[in-house]
């Protein structure tokens, strides 16, 4: 069995999450004994090949990021509506002629984050079309990023929630300097986790800050 993997990386930094997570996913392939090429974008630059991305067991494959002799612009396409770039199609079928030759040996394709990158909607575009000439190749979709719609406030998602005295829940401006404490949720249901009792700095931050509001008794 020989699969492929498809991230088009067009670098290797570690600083990347997904590149960690892959150099992982190709350990595993290769410590099974597994056949295994990369596909990465033109761009990505060879010097930076470097632990488990270095292995000579893999077969490194660059795919096109030209248009005839012009270099491909990556445009995010994260939102719900806009429009195609002029030339998008075209990119999209130069690069389809890349993916058919370098997959039509392979068994499997993996593909990292290529679906739901606003950034890779070229590669998505082009995979999808280039499946249609590989009948006897079967694709596998990790996706490790999903479109969320944010909030129409500036609260952060994700991030600790403290219950004060005045108020059940509220996010503190001291948490990635989002502005001022904002109750975003009120209950009558008792949280549990950190609690900032009133006094600390945190809750001294939101009085001062007349971002919240009493709660209703219960």
């Amino acid at each position: 069995m020989k699969v492929a993997i498809l991230t088009m990386f067009n670098g290797l930094s570690n600083t990347y999450s997904l590149v960690n997570v892959v150099a992982e996913h190709l350990k595993m392939l290769l410590d099974a004994g597994t056949e295994t090429k990369v596909l990465v974008s033109q761009d990505c630059p060879d010097d930076e090949r470097q632990g488990i991305f270095a292995d000579e067991r893999l077969e490194w494959v660059k795919i096109t990021n030209k248009l005839g002799d012009q270099q491909i612009h990556w445009h995010d396409y994260a939102q719900a509506d806009g429009e195609l770039h002029d030339t998008f199609f075209n990119e999209a079928d130069a690069i389809v002629q890349d993916f058919v030759t370098h997959l039509a040996d392979v068994d499997i394709c993996i593909m990292h984050d290529i679906h739901y990158q606003g950034w890779h909607l070229l590669h998505n575009v082009a995979i999808r079309k280039a499946q249609e000439k590989l009948p006897g190749v079967k694709f596998i979709a990790v996706t490790h990023s999903a479109p969320v719609n944010r909030l129409p406030t500036q609260i952060p998602v994700f991030l600790p929630v403290y219950a004060h005295a005045e108020h059940d829940l509220c996010l503190s401006d001291t948490i990635r300097n989002t502005g001022p404490c904002q109750a975003v949720w009120r209950s009558r249901r008792k949280m549990q986790g950190p609690l900032q009792q009133p006094g600390s700095d945190i809750h001294d931050e939101c009085r001062r800050q007349g971002g919240s509001r009493k709660s209703r008794s219960s």
